[in-house]
């Protein structure tokens, strides 16, 4: 295995231990509210983090493990004892981790570390996505497209609910944004649907 540093903005660079974590993100960060009608209750998963000055947001999370600082090895530091770290953020190639999972769904995902000032992260996740300050979704979205997904289930729940203008428009929102191509049609679809009420 060999960690490769990951370019990260400041809030996530070369400072001793890594940031203070302020907090997990959660499920229920990266969703709007009014939309719960027709899914079932949200869990509390974590799917990113906050820290002093940034946040980061695990897209397409499989497996996370955290593990307290006093009790990880740092074994990612061995891989390459003369390169100096550009941040406190890897990405682990020829991972054991990753391939000890059922490759079926991990064809495109990656094992990454993130050191944190009192817990290490270990992910498998499809990319890590960085934003500064305090995490707002709505700027998250505008930067990255692919967490979208709020669009498309806030329609789908206001349509559950009734709220077929409202539905509209965020139907319309997430086909004008999302680089998702099979769900974007699947939204097209509810879009046309709601046009025959």
């Amino acid at each position: 295995m060999k960690a490769v540093p990951v370019e990260v903005p400041d809030a996530f660079g070369p400072d001793g231990r890594g940031p203070e974590l302020r907090r997990w993100l959660v499920d229920s960060d990266l969703l709007f509210g009014d939309s719960d009608a027709g899914f079932a209750p949200l869990t509390g998963s974590i799917d990113g983090a906050q820290v002093d000055g940034g946040w980061v947001v695990f897209q397409g999370l499989q497996v996370i493990q955290i593990v307290p600082e006093e009790v990880h090895s740092y074994w990612h530091l061995e891989s390459e004892p003369d390169q100096p770290s550009l941040s406190n953020v890897w990405c682990i190639k020829h991972s054991t981790w990753l391939a000890s999972f059922a490759p079926r769904h991990l064809g495109e995902h990656e094992h990454y570390l993130l050191t944190f000032y009192d817990e290490l992260a270990e992910v498998i996740c499809r990319d890590l996505l960085f934003g500064l300050g305090v995490f707002d979704l709505e700027s998250a979205i505008a930067s990255f497209p692919q967490m979208a997904y709020a669009y498309l289930r806030r329609a789908m729940s206001r349509e559950k609910k009734g709220k077929f203008d409202e539905a509209a428009a965020d139907y319309k929102q997430y086909i004008a944004i999302s680089p998702d191509a099979s769900s974007v049609e699947y939204a097209r679809r509810c879009l046309s649907s709601l046009g025959k009420r």
